[in-house]
């Protein structure tokens, strides 16, 4: 259902001729994690396990610097 979803939103705004390379990027990351963890839908607390765990991944390669 995620995928699904996902398809139709970066269908629908690149048909308004927006590139979305980078947010797609994104999103396919995130629908990958969710159905991994058997979301249907967006949960909130998903999109912050997520978020954290690429901040980790991030940080663990040494791109983020502060």
């Amino acid at each position: 259902m995620l995928s699904d979803c996902m398809n139709a939103y970066l269908s629908l705004r690149r048909a308004a001729g927006f590139k979305l390379d980078t947010v797609e990027g994104y999103l396919r990351s995130y629908v990958s994690f969710a159905t991994s963890r058997g979301d249907t839908h967006v949960v909130g607390s998903t999109v912050i396990d997520w978020a954290a765990a690429a901040a980790r991944t991030t940080r663990a390669a040494g791109v983020l610097t502060n």
